[in-house]
């Protein structure tokens, strides 16, 4: 299930991919809850190189099923190591099960290196449908979410999935908005301006959007959404934002299959997933 005509519905098949690391457990742990809180099917599985001798595969794929069996899962949880390549497997299993979200742990905790190239980073670019990468521990339920918009398509989709996975927290919509030529324009009133029609911009979208989800949530879910208008450049007013605001998720879009590099917000979203201050939730409209 992805693109447009998924978004509002309700996430029923949680895939989440492990490398058996301390990171992974934390995605294990945040699929769980997720699974339990929508009453969704869950899958877990992990990947073990095609190239290797057969002897030594076996060995893998019985130690990684009597690790993850370790696992406090639920009862109807799916466990299954994967014979593949790295984000190849994860993306095609996802399609063949037909995965709403899948869910990973950071692909290295604290490293400069950058996010490109990375099997998360891959996952994310190429598999299209959402994906949750978890670097924080589960301890409840998303609470406060920002949502970076540009009144574009994968923003709005962005929006609709963060509504969809957290239908009870605090939703931030955070638009960043510059003055084209601003340094030859006199005043401040020009500002104020383009500030008016952003916020008109701004309040549309909600309607429109908040109209369409309502109608799709639980009756019990309350979608509580502030709007936040920055002026500035985007990738240091989102930055100052998500400080401020201290969100537990993060959900960003992107543009096709052109990967986070080319996300709606630029290289910030690099950026929040190499070194991410939460949770972050990647989408694409297709």
């Amino acid at each position: 299930m992805s693109g447009p005509d998924s978004a509002g519905r309700a996430f029923k098949k949680i895939l989440v991919a492990t490398d058996l690391s301390a990171r992974s457990d934390r995605a294990i742990e945040r699929a769980v809850q997720i699974a339990k809180a929508s009453d969704a099917e869950l899958r877990v599985i992990h990947i073990v190189d095609d190239d290797l001798p057969d002897r030594i595969h076996r060995k893998l794929v019985a130690a990684a099923e009597e690790e993850i069996g370790e696992v406090d899962l639920p009862e109807n949880a799916e466990i299954a190591v994967i014979t593949g390549k790295d984000y190849r497997a994860i993306t095609q299993d996802a399609a063949d099960w037909e995965a709403d979200l899948t869910v990973l742990g950071i692909h290295r905790v604290g490293s400069d290196k950058p996010v490109t190239g990375t099997t998360m980073e891959r996952v994310v670019r190429m598999g299209g449908r959402p994906t949750l990468v978890v670097s924080e521990r589960a301890r409840e339920p998303y609470k406060r979410v920002v949502v970076a918009t540009d009144f574009s398509m994968h923003a709005r989709y962005a929006l609709r999935c963060a509504a969809t996975l957290c239908p009870d927290a605090d939703l931030h919509l955070v638009h960043v908005f510059h003055v084209p030529f601003e340094g030859f324009q006199y005043g401040s009133e020009t500002r104020r301006e383009y500030r008016d029609e952003y916020a008109r911009d701004l309040n549309r979208l909600v309607a429109e959007e908040m109209e369409g989800l309502t109608k799709t949530l639980s009756d019990s879910a309350t979608l509580n959404v502030h709007q936040h208008l920055v002026h500035g450049d985007v990738v240091g007013g989102l930055s100052e934002q998500v400080q401020e605001l201290k969100p537990d998720l993060l959900a960003i879009g992107t543009h096709g299959r052109t990967g986070i590099a080319r996300a709606l917000i630029g290289s910030v979203a690099a950026s929040f997933l190499n070194k991410p201050p939460c949770d972050v939730l990647a989408v694409k409209a297709w």
